[in-house]
């Protein structure tokens, strides 16, 4: 039935999937070189109420 009716959109699917799948190759390729350790007096936060603009990132604690 795709085949007959939507083999166009199907191959452009198809196309779209295969670009996501390479840049999410590369971006888990990014993420893991890149190993962050805060220092002892940081704590890394994620999520809307963390803080800071942007709702998150290097919360400092003196």
């Amino acid at each position: 039935m795709v085949d007959a009716f939507f083999r166009k959109e199907a191959d452009a699917i198809e196309a779209l999937e295969a670009q996501l799948s390479e840049k999410e190759g590369a971006l888990n390729e990014a993420v893991e070189a890149v190993e962050y350790e805060p220092e002892e007096e940081e704590s890394v936060t994620a999520g809307k109420d963390s803080g800071g603009v942007g709702g998150g990132g290097i919360t400092r604690s003196c």
